[in-house]
């Protein structure tokens, strides 16, 4: 079973990557409000709590502009965790014991002699984030743990029930796949579901995927369709290559050269890479004048719907706020 956005979750826990992908001074932003409300916008579904963890990335990038003066990023981000500690021995703050359990597991993936007990006694507290990244460590033997899937299970379980989106995504796979025991399609649908209605990409994708194979759920393409598209909406511009496969191929909804352009089109447009513009290219071979304008004319209006041009400008906006934060 692979799980969903693993490296993915470590990495936004801290925005350490996305603040500090270049060393150099930094000028502190004037719109710190502005940037919460727009990492809150982009990633505020990954957490149970979301505002404690967007104040301690937003805390992390006007500490560059404070400490930086030129210093290596690794020097800022150790001077990061030490203030993180002070707190944490403070204050026994669970989402600021879980930010440093992480710095850690980064910085050390093969020993949890440093990183886990952080972890553990935010588990006790309750956090939902400290029980996803220990059912990681379950779920893959990783991080000095032996592996155990029922740890894993019983993990993702908890950080399900406590509101991690993330951790209803991991737990809806334990229940579909349940190893050598019985799947149980209808509880993971029901996560699947609440994963989807907070907004996960992901949610809405494993949601679609049962209805695709009618897993829990009478099947129904027509709602596969629907909440995939509803994912690429949403960011997930990874579910736009999974609905053009589909199209072009039929093997599990009605074949549909159109629409098949259509996504791959859309997917070449979202991604850095010409691998979509390549598959496109060659089912253009196969179709008609007509069917390639119908094709593109497809694409365009999706591109202007409001939802899909409102989140395009928040990127924008959130990429040219990080990048007057790390401004030289």
């Amino acid at each position: 079973m692979k799980l969903i956005g693993r490296d993915m979750f470590l990495f936004l826990l801290l925005v350490i990557a996305v603040a500090c992908s270049e060393d150099g001074n930094v000028k502190k932003p004037d719109q710190r409000s502005d940037l919460e409300a727009l990492l809150n916008k982009e990633m505020g579904y990954l957490f149970s709590n979301p505002e404690a963890f967007l104040s301690l990335m937003t805390e992390f990038l006007l500490l560059l502009d404070e400490d930086s003066n030129g210093d290596d990023v690794v020097e800022i981000k150790n001077h990061f965790r030490e203030k993180l500690k002070k707190r944490w021995e403070a204050t026994r703050d669970p989402v600021v014991g879980v930010a440093i359990g992480a710095i850690e597991l980064m910085d050390a993936s093969e020993t949890s002699a440093k990183g886990l007990p952080y972890i553990r006694e935010a588990a006790d507290q309750g956090l939902a984030e400290a029980y996803l990244l220990l059912g990681m460590a379950y779920a893959t033997g990783e991080f000095g743990i032996e592996e155990d899937k029922d740890k894993a299970s019983a993990l993702f379980k908890s950080a399900a029930e406590a509101g991690s989106s993330l951790g209803m995504v991991f737990y809806g796979q334990f229940l579909e796949s349940a190893d050598e025991k019985e799947p149980d399609y209808r509880a993971a649908l029901e996560w699947y579901r609440k994963a989807a209605e907070a907004g996960f990409p992901d949610g809405m994708v494993s949601l679609g995927q049962m209805y695709l194979y009618g897993r829990g759920v009478i099947k129904d393409y027509k709602e596969f369709v629907r909440l995939t598209e509803n994912a690429v909406v949403a960011g997930d511009y990874s579910a736009a290559h999974t609905l053009a496969l589909a199209y072009h191929y039929g093997n599990v909804i009605p074949e549909d050269k159109v629409k098949a352009y259509k996504w791959y089109n859309i997917a070449s447009s979202m991604f850095s890479t010409d691998l979509f513009g390549e598959y496109r290219d060659e089912l253009e071979k196969s179709m008609t004048a007509a069917e390639i304008e119908e094709a593109q004319e497809l694409s365009r209006e999706f591109l202007t719907l409001p939802a899909v041009r409102e989140k395009e400008e928040a990127k924008k906006t959130l990429k040219r706020l990080l990048n007057a934060i790390k401004a030289k």
